[in-house]
């Protein structure tokens, strides 16, 4: 994912953001009113630009997702730092309705930032994480200091700084008399000096070997093919000769399975087969193998499937509410599934548990997983006939104060929210809240009860 400059898909995405934030920054030492942009305005664009690379994320799926979610975590905070600690006359209102409440629903980026860069730098080394730990990198060169904003916190934001670079680069960082602070967007792939030379992390020189490896068996099977092709146009012409007393007559032969086969039909709550759509996912249930197969209702679908893999099975159908299970594939095996969904009048009124979801432990920030089913909820609810209002409601286990579960609760629910909106849903149609502890569904006093406690419900009623 790097170009030669050692451009990324994450820093691509870092540009655009903060591209925005530049704009902001100009108009503030330009002193122009004609320039200067509303808080609103702000932040309906970097929350359009995180939605959209959200998409382009979720296309991808795999490794890349984690290394992801950190970066785009991170340059949210940038975003809330560089705002409330510049001169714009908004830095108040800002400072009030931060970027990270209305896309995390959390207030606690000063010290998350730098539990995940530790995260990042314990890790493996990977294309996906050297891309992330760059974006942390930029974020210090570029003046986030977060919990470190103090006196005497600058030996913390240098340590960390050194221990990126030398991350991202396989090398000590050094320093020279000329080094300035990164501004603008086309200087972002100079790592705090136009003198450091980019210096290839390991892995690319692994691949530069491979490569040339892969040259190597090319030129030698092309090499191979001259050298035999006499003898294997002789065999060619001995094969093709005709052997008058051996004809046998033709066999019909039976035809064996080779690959695992979903075959599949939807039915309705009145048992009805109709038609709908049905997408593989992987065992994250985020990166789609096979997207929107026609399931007919007139005969079962068949679908061919990875072999030994377990799986992920969603199917969607006109007015319905979306379906997602969990399959397991063997080396040949035919899987046969009657899915029955519901439709969404049918469900009016009944408080639905949203199963495909999940957040981080103890934070209200959605897990990058759980875009694909909620994706599929925000279809559903654009595209039904009738308006639906929908009431989403957080809820926690019994574990720690009562006060700061229902502040978790709520700020989970508004997660949910928010993502439905800035999917497309309108939001006049959607409330939220959060309950706490209150109306367990199981017992508390177990690992597993607790589970099922820690969960959000959506609740469809039609407006009329």
């Amino acid at each position: 994912m790097f170009s030669e400059q050692g451009e990324s898909l994450i820093l691509k995405n870092f540009r655009e953001f903060y591209n925005e934030l530049l704009k902001v920054k100009r108009a503030v030492n330009e002193q122009s009113n004609s320039m200067i942009i509303e808080p609103s305005v702000l932040k309906n664009t970097l929350v359009s630009i995180i939605h959209k690379q959200e998409k382009v994320a979720a296309k991808i799926g795999g490794y890349f997702l984690e290394p992801f979610s950190d970066a785009r975590y991170a340059m949210i905070g940038l975003a809330d730092e560089v705002l409330i600690n510049s001169t714009w006359e908004h830095a108040g209102t800002w400072q009030s309705d931060l970027l990270e409440m209305t896309v995390n629903g959390s207030y606690i980026a000063g010290e998350e930032f730098f539990k995940r860069a530790d995260r990042i730098l314990s890790e493996r080394k990977s294309v996906e994480y050297i891309e992330a730990a760059r974006v942390y990198l930029l974020c210090l060169w570029l003046g986030f200091k977060g919990k470190f904003r103090y006196e005497g916190g600058d030996q913390f934001i240098e340590n960390y700084t050194a221990r990126l670079y030398e991350y991202v680069f396989d090398k000590p960082i050094t320093y020279t008399e000329d080094d300035e602070r990164l501004t603008l967007p086309e200087q972002l792939h100079v790592y705090h000096s136009p003198d450091v030379q980019y210096f290839p992390p390991s892995y690319k020189r692994y691949m530069m070997l491979l490569s040339l490896l892969g040259l190597f068996v090319i030129a030698t099977t092309i090499f191979w093919f001259y050298l035999t092709n006499p003898i294997r146009t002789a065999l060619h012409e001995f094969y093709e000769t005709p052997v008058y007393n051996s004809v046998q007559p033709a066999v019909k032969k039976p035809v064996y399975i080779t690959e695992p086969q979903l075959e599949m039909n939807i039915v309705n709550e009145k048992g009805e087969k109709i038609k709908g759509r049905c997408t593989i996912l992987d065992s994250t249930g985020f990166t789609e193998i096979t997207t929107n197969e026609i399931v007919q209702s007139d005969k079962p679908t068949v679908v061919k499937l990875p072999k030994n893999n377990k799986l992920k099975l969603l199917i969607e159908a006109n007015s319905c509410y979306p379906y997602m299970t969990e399959i397991e594939t063997q080396n040949d095996n035919v899987l046969k599934q009657e899915v029955h969904l519901q439709t969404l009048e049918s469900l009016y009124g009944k408080n639905i548990i949203l199963e495909h979801i999940s957040f981080g432990s103890s934070s209200s920030e959605l897990d990058v997983r759980s875009f694909t089913f909620l994706h599929r909820i925000s279809t559903l609810l654009q595209n039904t006939k009738e308006s639906v209002f929908t009431e989403i409601i957080g809820y926690t286990d019994n574990t720690g104060l009562k006060k700061s579960n229902e502040t978790l609760s709520r700020d989970r629910a508004e997660s949910v929210l928010n993502f439905l909106v800035r999917d497309g849903v309108n939001p006049e149609n959607l409330k939220s809240k959060g309950l706490g502890s209150s109306n367990p569904v199981g017992d508390n006093s177990t690992d597993a009860g607790k589970l099922k406690n820690r969960r959000v419900e959506i609740v469809f009623t039609p407006r009329h």
